[in-house]
């Protein structure tokens, strides 16, 4: 009797997380930049920072992560 080999996975998988506001709970984000340099004609530099699209349209700027 021949014996089979099963390859089993030993990746463990990190459980994801949805990105919500603590203020409004809202689940969508945009992304933009805060202090791009425009040098030689390009876009250079600059911080990326996620905000919240449901406070962003009240007026409000609540950043996450």
């Amino acid at each position: 009797m021949a014996l089979h080999l099963i390859k089993t996975s030993t990746r463990k998988r990190k459980a994801t997380v949805l990105l919500e506001c603590p203020r409004c709970k809202g689940r969508e984000v945009i992304e933009a930049k805060i202090g791009v340099e425009i040098v030689a004609g390009k876009p250079t530099g600059g911080t990326k920072v996620l905000l919240c699209t449901g406070c962003l349209r009240e007026g409000q700027r609540v950043t996450l992560a």
